[in-house]
């Protein structure tokens, strides 16, 4: 027979499973609906990365150079799209 405490620590594990598979199915279909949002995630990543990098002496030019014309090239699409 399970003691409380494991039948508690069972409980909650079936729990984060489910709501782990609720989160990602979720984030899929909005992904889906807003093409915009993955971009948006896309770039913050990209950015947050950047910035990391930037933190390092020896590459801090080469990764800030990226990250400008990752910049420039979201700008230009968002750009296109506007006028398309």
């Amino acid at each position: 027979m399970l003691t409380g405490e494991e039948l508690f620590h069972s409980y909650m594990k079936r729990i984060c499973q489910t709501f782990k598979k609720w989160l990602t199915t979720s984030c899929i279909r909005y992904s889906l609906a807003y093409p915009d949002f993955v971009e948006a995630v896309r770039f913050h990543q990209a950015f947050e990365e950047a910035r990391v990098m930037s933190l390092q002496p020896i590459e801090q030019r080469v990764v800030l150079d990226a990250w400008a014309q990752r910049r420039n090239e979201r700008t230009g699409e968002s750009r296109r799209r506007a006028t398309t």
